[in-house]
């Protein structure tokens, strides 16, 4: 049988040409824009930034802006989706204005900063509803919200497509004019201090938001325009919340509940309960929860979650608990449970502002010592441990050792811990090839003899930090490290590594092809510092720089030579705006560090 050949008219090499031709167009980046009037923060620190997609300004963070600031250059990014502004900064803009010239917003984000004076930081009702007009405004978030009595009709205005809703207020007057024609799937309400206690009303408003899937309530606050100095728990009911069928997240604080109430949310998967206390029903009903995987437990003691005697070995759904803010003699309570266990020993402070907590908890481990190491170790299924924040006195490396080979354990994080003097011989221990995520942010340095221990092959992340004194003599930050090749290592983050002053660089071992992520932090880096990594590691597909210095021979280009790179960061850092546009990533981040977290 003959085969006919298919004849390829003129039309159709046309259209395909056509076609490849508004591809070669659309790859095209835009002409550059004067953006370092957004770099030119006051004071000793970047705040603002923004973000490039593509060679195109997608977001702006402002931190502050004068009165008489020339805000055209703001206004003429008319395309762009999200813009972070502390309160000062929302004020001078206003919420007309921001109605007015960003009809292609899609995230707005007001955070109140704690610089800032906070009876001049509030939000009118009538503000916030300009700001839902937006047109495509998908989340809102908003600090200190005034709602009292005082015109907090619903609107008539039309209202924007937000789904995701996230409100520091002082409720006073009815909750419904703020959730009113709204159809959220996440909501994240926060009282202040003065609010009225929540009631039956504001629990029917909730209800109303079937399509919810992600709630966050945060019972009074300890920040406060004027009120009253105590802060009293909040109170719910959530057999009056039965219409959130959806809701598979929930986080609670400052809240008093009953647990058994939670069978009213059918489809819940993770918990979150911070300085809670638990009422009526036991801490056990937790378990029978025919959907609930993840449980968080955050700063409650034991008399809060009504343990009088440790958990006993039950079947469940829970797959995972975390246990931070609490002390080792609670631990054991939890030794039994037949899940994995995550635990933060130590003080933790939110990086939120209005997330403070409410109680004095000071670090709850004042030492680790073979006890302690007994108690963590019997721990059933303890998949990560961290260890955190300053705990008082130094900590012996072999304690770290130790906790490192405990058999279930998959990821350690040792934070701003005293290692300091540590020397002769350690302990000998197996290496442990569960432990996939290693952090070992200790000062004034790592010490050999514990990393010589701990990496293994399989590592799939490191961060380490050198001697983060800047006038210490030059030293081989390397010498005595026995560096096998972590050949599966995927992210490496480096802290305090001065690679120009000692005359050093990253070891091979550290740089193998698999590496995917890279992040420097208060480091300096020169043009052979970064030509070693691109040599080494072209696969990145991250490069995270943050207050690190960029000595004037180096040429931040240099990173177009990896093909796969999708996100630069250069926070904190005093590189220039127009830099971030020769940089062909997809995503380019430039500017300070905390509001690109938001």
């Amino acid at each position: 049988m003959q085969m006919r050949r298919q004849f390829i008219g003129p039309g159709f090499l046309i259209a395909v040409s056509m076609l490849l031709l508004c591809t070669n167009c659309s790859e095209q980046r835009p002409a550059p824009v004067d953006m370092g009037w957004c770099l030119s923060d006051h004071g000793d620190r970047i705040s603002g930034g923004f973000e490039l997609r593509n060679g195109r300004v997608i977001g702006v963070n402002l931190a502050e802006i004068r009165d008489d600031t020339d805000q055209s250059k703001l206004f003429a990014l008319s395309d762009l989706e999200y813009l972070r502004l502390t309160n000062q900064a929302f004020r001078v803009i206003g919420a007309q204005s921001i109605s007015k010239h960003f009809a292609s917003l899609k995230d707005l984000n007001i955070r109140y900063e704690m610089n800032q004076e906070i009876e001049n930081s509030t939000i009118t009702f009538t503000e916030y509803q300009q700001l839902l007009t937006l047109p495509q405004l998908n989340k809102l978030t908003v600090e200190l919200l005034q709602l009292t009595d005082e015109r907090t009709a619903p609107s008539e205005s039309s209202v924007s497509p937000v789904e995701h809703l996230d409100l520091a207020l002082n409720l006073q007057s009815p909750l419904l004019p703020v959730l009113d024609g709204l159809h959220l799937k996440t909501l994240r309400l926060q009282l202040l201090r003065e609010s009225r206690p929540l009631n039956a009303e504001d629990l029917k408003n909730i209800n109303q938001q079937v399509d919810l899937e992600s709630f966050t309530f945060f019972g009074p606050s300890l920040v406060s325009l004027s009120g009253p100095s105590d802060v009293q728990p909040a109170k719910i009911d959530f057999s009056r919340l039965k219409g959130l069928s959806r809701l598979q997240e929930l986080s609670l604080c400052n809240v008093d509940f009953d647990p058994a109430g939670l069978t009213h949310l059918p489809q819940l998967k993770r918990l979150k309960i911070r300085e809670c206390q638990l009422r009526e029903s036991p801490f056990e009903v937790l378990f029978q929860h025919p959907t609930l995987e993840i449980l968080i437990i955050q700063g409650c003691t034991n008399e809060d979650l009504g343990l009088k005697q440790p958990l006993s070995t039950v079947d469940s759904k829970l797959k995972q608990i975390d246990l931070e803010m609490v002390s080792l003699s609670e631990l054991k309570m939890f030794a039994n449970v037949n899940c994995d266990l995550y635990v933060t020993l130590g003080s933790m402070n939110s990086e939120r502002c209005l997330e403070r907590f409410f109680c004095s908890i000071g670090p709850s481990v004042p030492q680790l010592t073979e006890l302690e190491y007994n108690q963590l170790s019997k721990l059933k299924k303890m998949s990560e441990l961290k260890l955190v924040h300053n705990l008082p006195g130094r900590i012996d490396p072999a304690a770290i050792l130790r906790f490192a080979a405990i058999p279930s354990l998959h990821s350690l994080v040792v934070k701003e811990t005293n290692i300091e003097g540590a020397q002769g011989k350690f302990p000998r221990i197996q290496r442990n090839p569960r432990l996939q995520h290693l952090v070992l942010l200790t000062y004034p340095g790592p010490a050999p003899g514990v990393l010589n221990q701990l990496l293994h092959s399989e590592l799939l992340s490191l961060s380490i930090r050198n001697n983060k004194y800047a006038e210490r003599r030059p030293v081989n930050p390397w010498e005595g490290l026995e560096v096998v090749p972590l050949s599966q290592l995927q992210k490496l983050d480096l802290a305090d590594f001065q690679f120009l002053r000692d005359a050093s660089s990253i070891p091979e071992q550290f740089l193998p092809r698999s590496l995917k992520q890279i992040s420097f932090e208060y480091c300096d880096l020169d043009a052979d510092s970064l030509v070693h990594l691109i040599k080494r590691a072209n696969q990145l597909e991250l490069f995270h720089a943050n207050s690190s210095d960029f000595v004037e021979d180096v040429d931040l280009r240099i990173l177009n030579d990896c093909s796969d790179l999708k996100r630069i960061d250069l926070f904190n850092s005093q590189v220039p705006a127009e830099v971030a546009f020769q940089l062909k990533a997809r995503h380019v981040r430039v500017g300070g560090a905390e509001m690109f977290s938001w």
